[in-house]
């Protein structure tokens, strides 16, 4: 059976049935925490006053004064929480408690969960140990007592203080406290959910004209109100499902608002087709980076534009991702309206009906000859002399290291030279950096044309050149190269009508006879080079005879 109330009695009910709610949820979060600070701060003035009680009693006992401490101990039965309290002597014996029964027993065995190997803890270790019994009724606490000297009170020098207090006496009181908080607390949100009632039982009236005024707001091109109607009567759900529709169309038409301007004033070109891949609408940007305008592109095939550069295999494979991941991203080269050829990086994405089938797919792509020149100049400043275009150290270093693998793997062999120009100095001091950087240039050169395609020449740094020799193992033909170097750059150079005479020293290293690795190998080549030198320059050297 359904129960079906009445509107201006559903709110009020279900304020009190939340503020009920809201009110025991809190007292029981409050009561465990109330019980954990309770233990903890019983605990702690348990521990203060057995610490209390040993410096005293300490005290006492060094004076031998026994009525002093039958008298602090007896002292602690007027507390309210107090259960016991007595002191051991080290025979076990009851010397002092708030009970006078209890002296002159054995303390073992005398209080009801009176554990021994706490109270022997306690003394072995000389500190105060405490701990809640298991029932939750009372918390017991052991601390040592000794001292220095042996006559009287039994010989006491290491004895036991018990002190049992009643735990509940403590959790009664705070429970008192907690009870007292949680009833104001639940006066008022109850006087709070009393008051929300009568607010909404005020608003239930005036909901139909409410309706009625937002509908109409809302088709004169007021997009901001809404109905915001509470409840699950029909009125209610009608004006729920108004809210949603109103909610929907606003999101749509500021969607398509947003989609339109991005795709307006995006950067990069955006092309869209329908499932037979024909254009249906290109952006600005596309117009620009292309040069065909939208109405000669309506209506076509995108593949027109095609470079001519990519092969069938390669549109197979990026439509083959396309079919079953969805997207493809990649660079692709097209041509302009002009004819110009240009890379471009393009993104296509699928977009699919409710069936899940292609219904439109869409290119974004954006010219990138910029990018790939800055990454060619950055290239070329990594790896390249930016006076002589010859590689530099780094990339000398990593031609030289795969040289060195070839020769491995084909069990050949490969030269390196080291070449230091003579008399270069001079040339900078007497005619200036200038003329100097054109004799590089020009000395770069010379060594080129005397080369095979296969070598390598490069310049480590200010008058340094090395060349690497591919496959080569004979010594003489490895010989005249080096001979054919130094004669081409003695040779006269005539730069900015100034006529420039130099020559040139050369250390030769073989690989694998004078260095088995490249580290190695570039230390034998260096040090002929400058046995070269020592010998009177214009000559080359082997680093082995």
């Amino acid at each position: 059976m359904r129960l079906h109330l009445p509107m201006r009695l559903l709110f009020p009910l279900i304020t009190i049935v939340f503020a009920t709610m809201v009110t025991g949820a809190y007292y029981l979060v409050e009561r465990v925490d109330h019980l954990a600070q309770v233990e903890r701060e019983v605990s702690e003035e348990l521990g203060n006053r057995l610490t209390s009680m040993q410096s005293t009693l300490r005290l006492l006992l060094e004076l031998r004064q026994r009525p002093g401490v039958e008298r602090m101990v007896s002292a602690f039965g007027a507390k309210p929480d107090n259960r016991v309290m007595l002191l051991g002597d080290d025979a076990g014996e009851v010397i002092a408690s708030t009970h006078r029964g209890d002296i002159g027993r054995a303390l073992e065995g005398r209080y009801q969960g009176l554990d021994m190997s706490l109270a022997r803890e306690a003394i072995d270790q000389r500190r105060v140990v405490t701990r809640l019994s298991a029932d939750g009724r009372w918390f017991d606490g052991y601390a040592s007592v000794c001292r220095s000297g042996g006559d009287g009170l039994r010989d006491l020098r290491c004895g036991l203080l018990f002190h049992r207090i009643d735990y509940r006496y403590h959790v009664g009181r705070s429970l008192a406290d907690l009870n007292g908080q949680t009833l104001f607390t639940a006066l008022t949100i109850l006087v709070l959910a009393v008051l929300l009632s009568l607010m909404l039982q005020l608003l239930l009236t005036r909901r139909t004209e409410r309706l009625a005024a937002v509908v109409a707001s809302f088709s004169e091109g007021a997009r901001t109100v809404r109905c915001h109607m509470g409840g699950d009567d029909e009125l209610a759900r009608m004006a729920s499902a108004v809210d949603v529709m109103m909610d929907r169309l606003v999101e749509d038409e500021a969607e398509l608002r947003l989609a339109r301007e991005v795709f307006i004033n995006a950067g990069e070109a955006i092309v869209i087709t329908d499932a037979q891949s024909r254009v249906i609408d290109v952006n600005p940007a596309y117009e620009r980076t292309t040069g065909y305008q939208r109405e000669e592109i309506l209506g076509k095939n995108p593949n027109q534009v095609s470079s001519g550069r990519h092969d069938k295999a390669f549109y197979q494979r990026m439509w083959s991702a396309l079919m079953s991941e969805g997207h493809w991203a990649g660079e692709i080269w097209d041509r302009r309206k002009d004819g110009d050829v240009y890379p471009k990086w393009l993104s296509i994405s699928v977009i699919r009906d409710a069936e899940g089938q292609p219904s439109h797919y869409v290119g974004i792509f954006k010219d990138i000859t910029l990018q790939k020149e800055t990454e060619e100049r950055l290239q070329n400043l990594a790896y390249y002399d930016a006076l002589t275009q010859l590689p530099n150290r780094l990339l000398f270093k990593d031609r030289l290291r795969h040289e060195l693998d070839v020769s491995d793997r084909h069990q050949g062999g490969a030269a390196l030279f080291f070449i230091d120009l003579d008399r270069f100095k001079q040339v900078n001091d007497t005619l200036g950096h200038d003329i100097g950087d054109d004799l590089l240039v020009a000395v770069a050169e010379r060594i080129r044309e005397c080369l095979r395609a296969v070598d390598t020449v490069a310049r480590l740094g200010g008058d340094e050149f090395t060349v690497i020799l591919s496959e080569i193992d004979d010594r003489e033909a490895i010989g005249r190269v080096a001979g054919n170097i130094i004669d081409a750059l003695q040779r006269v150079f005539i730069l900015r009508g100034h006529e420039v005479f130099i020559g040139a020293s050369i250390g030769i290293g073989l690989y694998p006879d004078d260095g088995a690795d490249m580290e190695s190998l570039i230390k034998s080549a260096d040090e002929a080079m400058y046995r070269a030198k020592n010998a009177g320059r214009g000559n080359y050297q082997f680093a082995s005879k």
